[in-house]
């Protein structure tokens, strides 16, 4: 994920990465409902993934700390069983890439967010599990599902 410090638009890749200063890790939640026909809807993403609290982020990191950015690790746990390992050369468009791409379609503005996506999901979460994100081998997110009814 990162965390853009320059408005820009039609960002060309050479230069996209002085328009982010920060990155984390963060979790963008889909919310499937039993509607089976809800997947071919238009509206899809917007109906799945755009509610109250639908994301949290770790702790941002300075961008400047990471010498090569196309090799960054991450990872999840879920209840203490790594669910998720990654790498940024995994991606398949790299930050300067999505940066440009995006910044075609949208301007980009000081204090935008940009999750940059990951290869594997996992899974259905139900309450009380705990869920914690880490870059490298520092934790940058750490909390526990509850109830939406509490």
């Amino acid at each position: 994920m990162l965390r853009i410090s320059n408005n820009g638009a039609n960002i060309d890749e050479n230069i996209a990465e002085e328009f982010y200063d920060a990155l984390t890790v963060g979790i963008n939640f889909i919310a499937f409902d039993n509607d089976a026909g809800s997947l071919s809807e238009e509206l899809f993403w917007q109906k799945t993934k755009a509610w109250k609290n639908s994301s949290v982020i770790g702790k941002w990191l300075p961008a400047k700390d990471f010498t090569n950015k196309q090799n960054i690790n991450f990872c999840l746990y879920k209840n203490r069983e790594m669910v998720q390992l990654c790498n940024s050369n995994l991606m398949i468009n790299n930050c300067s890439k999505l940066i440009s791409i995006i910044s075609n379609s949208y301007t980009l503005s000081t204090g935008d967010l940009i999750f940059t996506g990951t290869q594997v999901n996992i899974g259905e979460l139900l309450p009380g599990d705990k869920l914690e994100a880490f870059i490298e081998d520092d934790s940058q997110l750490e909390f526990e599902i509850i109830n939406s009814s509490q």
